[in-house]
């Protein structure tokens, strides 16, 4: 129920926030976290990651409404296994929608908590590109894990042409441009 989700010896770690500080505890440079914008770069952390779900059910809510729109979205079409997957989830659809509906009732109060997170990243990042600082830090990859779901970039390795050429995805990703 939880996603993206990382597994690392025998344990499974749920959250952006969470993969990334398991990733990063393995380092042995610790670049990520630089000393002097520590609490900015955790505070970033802590704030994005409750996004993820709100996040996901705002494009949930879109996609779900096109079962095939969104088995090729999922699997960025990739030919391993979609038929049993496709007509898994098509059963599954009453259920994710009405799930979707207890979760996230208003969907345009989750539009414009999008809305207002992407604002507040594009916001810190204005000036040098990341969100604390003049580098990439881990409140950058939190934001990178968080967004890369939802953003699905059209550059991003998987996808495919005709998963990026829907008028609902370009519409969806309209919101997140810039």
């Amino acid at each position: 129920t939880a996603v993206p989700v990382l597994e690392k010896e025998a344990r499974v770690v749920a959250g952006s926030a969470d993969i990334v500080s398991a990733a990063v505890g393995d380092m042995q440079n610790r670049t990520l976290i630089p000393e002097h914008h520590k609490d900015a770069v955790l505070h970033w952390q802590t704030k994005l990651d409750p996004y993820g779900a709100t996040l996901r059910g705002a494009l949930f809510h879109e996609l779900l409404p096109d079962p095939a729109l969104t088995i090729s979205v999922l699997t960025a079409q990739q030919k391993a296994n979609i038929s049993s997957y496709g007509l898994f989830f098509r059963m599954m659809i009453p259920m994710l929608k009405r799930m979707l509906k207890q979760r996230m009732p208003d969907h345009n109060a989750a539009l414009r908590q999008c809305k207002d997170i992407r604002t507040d990243v594009a916001d810190a990042a204005s000036d040098t590109g990341y969100l604390v600082g003049d580098r990439c830090t881990l409140a950058d990859l939190t934001a990178a894990a968080l967004f890369f779901p939802v953003v699905l970039p059209a550059n991003a390795t998987g996808v495919t042409p005709t998963t990026q050429q829907t008028p609902k995805l370009d519409a969806w990703r309209a919101i997140w441009e810039g």
